[in-house]
């Protein structure tokens, strides 16, 4: 059976018929008023069933009362001896019912985000071999086997991720050149990140408290480079790490230079 050749795979086909018939559209809300309101309403709702906590404790107080608890410790002293436990138990009840409704509430939201998370990335999937399968009859095979579709689907899967990689690579250059008041050009924006991805992680701690640590090729004279204070830096021009010592004097490190590109 072609399973990717039902209508719902077809170009321009609707995603709530067959196997998508009663989905649902994304949910924006996952109940109805606050959080806070549905655990009131879940505690009052455990409450008509374990029993009001403040109604039993006028009942079991009034009636230890009535049974004497209390007697001779004058009025104040009997009342209170006889609410003492009730009011324990009552405390202990309310603070149950509290608990468990929290913790309901919560279980039950997570567990309808969850149900939407699945949902949404089923959805994804059968839309993905629905690009799949219109590519390659576009490209001219009008007949394409289930085999040939999960195969296109995994190749467009991977180029997108790649694409998004790319997109977040680039975000991150373009950071970079904003943070100079002279802009670096791309290729030395690309040498920090790189510095500050593969290098920078494997400095000490009082290493990697230079700032920006970059250093230019016309910032060294005569193997020094009087204006930068002791530690480790990248030249942006030259795309080598280098360590500056006490003296200025500039030494390249290949150790750390080699990790730039890994």
């Amino acid at each position: 059976m072609k399973t990717f050749r039902r209508p719902m795979f077809r170009k321009g086909g609707s995603v709530n018929s067959g196997i998508m018939s009663g989905m649902q559209d994304t949910r924006t809300n996952f109940q109805d008023g606050t959080t806070e309101q549905m655990i009131k309403d879940r505690a009052k709702l455990y409450r008509q069933y374990a029993g009001d906590p403040l109604a039993n404790l006028l009942i079991q107080g009034g009636l230890g009362l009535i049974s004497g608890e209390g007697a001779g410790k004058g009025t104040l002293g009997a009342v209170a001896t006889a609410f003492q436990k009730p009011t324990q138990q009552a405390l202990a009840q309310e603070q149950q019912i509290g608990l468990k409704a929290v913790g309901d509430v919560l279980a039950e939201e997570q567990a309808m985000r969850l149900a939407d998370v699945k949902e949404r990335n089923k959805f994804k999937t059968l839309a993905l071999f629905q690009t799949a399968r219109a590519q390659l009859i576009q490209e001219g095979n009008t007949d394409p086997t289930d085999r040939e579709i999960e195969q296109r689907a995994g190749l467009i899967s991977k180029q997108g991720a790649m694409r998004q990689q790319q997109n977040v690579y680039l975000k991150e250059i373009e950071d970079i050149k904003g943070e100079f008041t002279i802009p670096p050009t791309s290729q030395q924006a690309e040498v920090i990140y790189k510095f500050r991805k593969n290098v920078k992680p494997k400095l000490d701690k009082s290493e990697r408290q230079l700032g920006r640590q970059t250093i230019k090729s016309k910032d060294i004279k005569n193997g020094k480079a009087s204006k930068k204070s002791a530690g480790v830096y990248i030249n942006i021009d030259s795309g080598q790490v280098v360590r500056v010592d006490q003296n200025g004097t500039v030494v390249v490190d290949e150790a750390l230079t080699a990790q730039l590109g890994k």
